[in-house]
């Protein structure tokens, strides 16, 4: 049985998201910073299915074309890609990507790419940020909690920009929840609304006493005290992975001119 966990879908107000710890860079220790970092899987108080599936599809929203990025490159990456974040995904930007996740948290975020209604790069941006981010302030569990849309998302973008062993230890302490979001997207992948109850009640008994023990790799890592100073640490070596990616494809970002 799962003991001493939150709810699974805790009520937050629109426009206030889970704080996450941004590193303090005098120190390498974290500061809180109020961020929206709300991927909760809250029930959608829109439309959704006529914003963002069937005949109606709306084309990825940009940057502006005189966006520039505000990064130095002499700081920790991770510093950066904060940066990065704020930059080329503004509120309405980052607004659209969670609401499109909250919607439609069995398929994930990375099918609105497939189907051009974001790119490839805010999928990158968002997912790498909400891993992270939820996983410095609280853990695997509280990814797994706040995130529960990305979690087939996190093990796709591992794929592609993690170390191999960070898609072990990632695949080891979710592949319960992968299995659970298998299982559903085999019945329905559009579910939504109400019809996401037995997905949520599926999620939920999937936690276990291990829990724990199989996080601990991830979270070892992330919590390293030189992991800024350490290219091999697997945090650092995704960072690296994704800005590089991101600074490669502007395009991705920012609309033309």
């Amino acid at each position: 049985m799962r003991a001493m966990r939150s709810s699974r879908c805790p009520s937050i107000q629109k426009g206030f998201g889970h704080a996450f710890r941004r590193p303090l860079k005098a120190t390498g220790s974290y500061e809180k910073v109020d961020y929206l970092y709300a991927c909760l899987p809250e029930k959608p108080k829109y439309p959704f299915f006529c914003l963002f599936t069937g005949d109606i599809q709306m084309p990825p929203l940009l940057a502006p074309a005189d966006t520039t990025l505000r990064r130095n490159p002499q700081e920790p990456l991770s510093y950066q890609l904060y940066d990065t974040f704020e930059d080329y995904l503004s509120p309405p930007i980052e607004e659209r990507l969670r609401e499109m996740n909250q919607a439609y948290p069995i398929k994930g975020l990375s099918a609105f790419v497939s189907n051009g209604e974001i790119t490839k790069g805010q999928w990158v941006l968002y997912t790498q940020t909400c891993l992270v981010g939820q996983i410095t302030n609280g853990g695997v569990a509280q990814f797994i909690d706040n995130c529960p849309g990305l979690i087939l998302d996190a093990e796709k973008l591992l794929s592609e920009f993690g170390p191999k062993e960070m898609q072990d230890a990632y695949s080891l302490a979710a592949q319960r929840f992968l299995d659970v979001i298998g299982q559903h997207a085999r019945l329905n992948p559009e579910a939504t609304g109400d019809d996401l109850d037995p997905f949520w009640a599926d999620l939920e008994a999937a936690w276990r006493d291990d829990d724990e023990e199989r996080f601990q790799a991830l979270e070892d890592a992330c919590y390293a005290p030189d992991r800024n100073d350490d290219a091999s640490n697997w945090f650092t070596q995704l960072e690296k992975h994704v800005l590089d990616w991101v600074l490669e494809n502007p395009g991705d970002f920012v609309a033309a001119s």
